[in-house]
Formats: structure tokens, C-alpha cells, sequence
């Protein structure tokens, strides 16, 4: 609909026609498109981790590939993600020093799951070692970092846009990764 609404198909500021003056109909539809997307994502998050609850509850016996290295690396990318939220949701400094600290903090975050892929490579658990564990372990969190490095390009677009408007929405998606983090973390111990 939003992409309809901008295609210059029209008459009016609705539509797209920039010689229009503005009307009360002159809304911006992004805050709906995020949250039809959200609505998609959290389909894909709860149907991967769905698939896992089904998958692990089959299995009759299953080793837990959390050891306390990969807890501390789990802790960090937990406090890392908390701190890029933090950093976009502060209001002493102007939305695009606020997206660019928010971004190196979520590439910060990346590296840790990075470090925390390669220390459960290092002890046998790796993406390729052929158990269910890892396999899982991997799908989940490797799902929740693509994501994670697709709000890094769009907090990238908020710094170069620098309004306050863009980085509002990012730090509404970026709140909801730290949910889904949470959750995502709390099904990984559980198991």
C-alpha cells in the first residue's frame, strides 16, 4: 500500500505529487511498514524456533553445547546488543552520532557471535560437526545476527540521514532483535 500510495501514480500530496500543499492525508507509512515487517519476522523467529522445540523434544538424548566459554561470549553479545539500544536511545547527542555509536556497538555484537561460532568450532561443535545441538545452536543464532547486520545498514542510512524520525525506527526494530535475543538465548540454555 505505502509503496502505491509513493509511486507518483495520483493527484496530491498523498500520492506523491510534490507540487501539492500538504494535507492532513500527508502521513508517513513507514512506522506501518516496520511493523508489517516485524509481523513478518516474528513469524520466521517463532517458526525457526518452533521447528527447534519440535526437533529437540524428538530427540532422546541431547548434549548441551553451552560451555562456560561459550556463556561468557553469549554474556557479552547480550551486553553488547543492551549497549547499541542504550547508545540509540540516549538524547544527549543528535540522532546521527547516536545511530553511528548504536552501529559499532551492533558490529561489536556481530564480532562476539563471531568469536562465539569459532570457540564452538574450536571445541568440537562447529556448524559442520553433525550434531543436532549445533546445528540448532548455529540456525538460531545465525538467523538472529543476518538480521542484526540488516539494522546495520539501515542504522548506517539513519547516521547519513541524521533525523530523528529514521533513528526512531531503528531503535524500534533494534529493540525487537533484543527481544527476540532473549528469547532465542533463554530456548538455547533451556536446551
Amino acid at each position: 500500500m505505502w509503496f502505491g500510495f509513493r509511486s507518483g501514480a495520483g493527484e496530491g500530496p498523498w500520492f506523491g505529487d510534490p507540487d501539492a500543499a500538504p494535507g492532513p492525508r500527508d502521513e508517513d507509512l513507514s512506522g506501518c511498514g516496520l511493523n508489517l515487517f516485524l509481523a513478518s519476522l516474528s513469524m520466521l523467529f517463532g517458526a525457526a524456533l518452533l521447528g527447534a522445540v519440535i526437533v529437540r523434544s524428538e530427540q532422546a538424548r541431547f548434549d548441551n553445547t553451552i560451555g562456560p566459554a561459550q556463556l561468557a561470549g553469549l554474556a557479552l553479545a547480550t551486553a553488547l546488543l543492551v549497549a547499541a539500544e542504550r547508545a540509540m536511545a540516549s538524547t544527549r547527542v543528535g540522532p546521527d552520532v547516536r545511530a553511528r555509536r548504536g552501529a559499532l556497538l551492533g558490529v561489536a555484537f556481530l564480532l562476539a557471535q563471531a568469536w562465539n561460532w569459532w570457540s564452538l568450532d574450536r571445541a568440537g561443535h562447529g556448524a559442520t560437526a553433525g550434531t543436532l545441538e549445533s546445528a540448532l545452536f548455529h540456525m538460531l543464532t545465525i538467523l538472529h545476527a543476518l538480521h542484526v547486520a540488516g539494522g546495520l545498514v539501515a542504522l548506517g542510512w539513519a547516521a547519513r540521514r541524521g533525523t530523528e524520525r529514521t533513528l526512531a525506527l531503528c531503535l524500534r526494530y533494534w529493540r525487537y532483535l533484543g527481544i527476540w535475543w532473549i528469547v532465542l538465548l533463554t530456548a538455547l540454555l533451556a536446551f
